[in-house]
């Protein structure tokens, strides 16, 4: 038997039923939720400027989708960054614009999201005043892990646990060390019984003749 062995092999196995258990329990507790968000209508004047922040959850997997209806063209930006007063919102905090005045425009950015974004409208026009109706929508996850992460966390556990297992019994099975050198014998002492082999005697040889 090899404690340490056993001891490994328990843990690991322990390790792997438990991720298995969490796995388990959080398969299939991911839900996709919508938030939409609207606005009542309202009008933005000739040469007008007016911006609409969106809150929403930070981490969000997105997209944020944006939908505007007006009944004339207007400029739309959708930035992470508010604009300056009287202004269209800086370049590097852009994320969507129409390109040019559209009575319909959807802009839309992937997530992760970061709030709070911001849609500014721009009434390029004069003469006319436009009636804008405005809305939004983002997607985010509320509750327990996607089914693909459940799935890769109980492959996980199965290797520790098949792992510590295959360990746990090799170290109950296994001698505790296949090298070390068999005990030696003791000797034996002179009333143990038995016979002692004669000592053997120096030959004598005779002196040389003269």
């Amino acid at each position: 038997m090899r404690p340490g062995l056993v001891l490994i092999g328990a843990i690991l196995a322990v390790i792997g039923l438990l991720v298995i258990v969490i796995a388990l329990l959080s398969f299939g507790g991911a839900v996709s939720d919508t938030t939409t968000l609207s606005s009542s209508p309202f009008v933005v004047h000739t040469q007008e400027w007016i911006v609409q922040p969106i809150p929403g959850r930070n981490g969000s997997g997105g997209p944020l989708q944006v939908q505007v209806a007006a009944t004339q063209p207007l400029n739309v930006y959708l930035s992470t960054c508010p604009p300056p007063s009287g202004a269209r919102p800086p370049a590097s905090c852009t994320v969507a614009s129409t390109g040019e005045p559209q009575s319909s425009a959807n802009l839309s950015t992937p997530g992760p999201l970061t709030f709070p974004y911001y849609v500014t409208l721009e009434n390029p026009s004069p003469y006319l005043n436009s009636t804008v109706l405005f809305s939004g929508k983002y997607s985010y996850m509320v509750g327990g892990l996607p089914e693909w992460e459940s799935l890769v966390l109980v492959a996980g556990g199965l290797i520790l646990a098949v792992g510590g297992g295959l360990a746990f019994f090799l170290g109950i099975f296994l001698r505790g060390n296949p090298f070390r050198p068999p005990p030696g014998k003791a000797p034996r002492s002179p009333g143990s019984g038995g016979s002692t082999p004669p000592e053997h005697e120096p030959t004598r040889e005779p002196p040389p003749r003269g």
